[in-house]
C-alpha cells in the first residue's frame, strides 16, 4: 500500500522522539576515553607522538562502533493516529452540496489554527482520514452538470489534535511525521505557524522541539492545527481540476 503512489497519502502519522543531545554526549565520552588511554600509553613511553596512524585509525573505528548504536538504541516512534478532530469548510462547515470556496488560502492565522478555538461541533476521525470521500457525491456541486453518481466536491479540509509533551523530554530531539497529507498542506503549532507542504505524494517532517511555540509537562496542552487544500491546481479553487483519478483528501 505505502509503495503504490495514489495511495501513499494514507499511511500512519507517527510522533518520533530521538533524545540526540543526550547520545552526542556519550559519543563524546566515547570517544574521549578511548583516546585518552591511547594518549596514556604513549606518555608512558616518554613520548605523545609515537601513535601510529594505522593503530590510531583502528582506535577511532572502535569509538563510532560504539558510538552509533548508543544514538539508535534510544529513538522511540510513537503514533499520533487518534484523537484528531476533523471539519470540512473554511471558515464555517460544507455542506454537501456546497462548492469548494473560489480562494481557499485561510489566512497567516485563521481562527481555526488557534489555540483557544472551540472545536466541540467537530467530527472525531482517527488516521488515515478522507475527508472528501466522506461526503457523498453532489449533483448540485459539480460546475458543468453531471450525473451526481460519482462527482464528489473537492472541500477544503480541517484537522486539529490536543496532545502533550513530558517534562523529561526537554533535552530531546522531536518531530512529526507526515507519511502522506493531500494536497496542499499547512500546519499550526498553539496559533504559530510552523511548517507548510504544497506535494500530496511526498513525506514531511515538521521539528516540534526547537519550537519556541511547544509547551513541555503534563499539565500544558498542545495543540496541532492541519489545513488540507486538496485541489492540485496552480491556483487552486474549484475551477482547477486534480488527477485524472480518484487521489483523496486529508491525512
Amino acid at each position: 500500500m505505502r509503495m503504490c503512489m495514489c495511495m501513499c497519502m494514507y499511511p500512519t502519522f507517527p510522533l518520533c522522539k530521538h533524545p540526540l543531545r543526550a547520545g552526542r554526549k556519550a559519543a563524546r565520552t566515547l570517544h574521549t576515553s578511548v583516546l585518552r588511554g591511547d594518549a596514556d600509553t604513549t606518555r608512558r613511553r616518554g613520548a605523545l607522538s609515537v601513535l601510529p596512524i594505522r593503530r590510531f585509525r583502528r582506535s577511532m573505528s572502535r569509538t563510532l562502533l560504539l558510538a552509533l548504536p548508543a544514538l539508535a538504541a534510544t529513538r522511540e516512534v510513537l503514533s499520533f493516529d487518534f484523537g484528531w478532530k476533523h471539519r470540512t469548510g473554511l471558515h464555517t462547515k460544507a455542506s454537501a452540496d456546497a462548492q469548494p470556496p473560489a480562494n481557499p488560502d485561510p489566512g497567516r492565522l485563521p481562527d481555526e489554527s488557534k489555540f483557544n478555538y472551540d472545536a466541540a461541533d467537530w467530527e472525531e476521525v482517527s488516521l488515515p482520514h478522507d475527508g472528501l470521500i466522506a461526503n457523498a457525491p453532489s449533483e448540485k456541486a459539480c460546475p458543468d452538470g453531471c450525473s451526481g453518481k460519482s462527482f464528489i466536491p473537492r472541500h477544503v479540509l480541517w484537522y486539529r489534535k490536543h496532545f502533550m509533551i513530558p517534562a523529561d523530554w526537554k533535552r530531546d530531539v522531536f518531530w512529526l511525521d507526515f507519511e502522506g497529507a493531500f494536497r496542499n498542506t499547512t500546519v499550526w503549532l498553539n496559533g504559530v505557524r510552523i511548517a507548510s507542504h504544497a506535494c500530496g505524494y511526498t513525506p514531511f517532517r515538521v521539528r516540534l522541539d526547537n519550537s519556541t511555540a511547544i509547551r513541555l509537562g503534563n499539565s500544558s496542552y498542545n495543540v496541532l492545527a492541519v489545513y488540507v487544500d486538496p485541489d492540485n491546481g496552480d491556483q487552486g479553487g474549484r475551477a482547477h481540476g486534480s488527477g485524472w483519478w480518484y487521489e483523496g483528501g486529508g491525512l
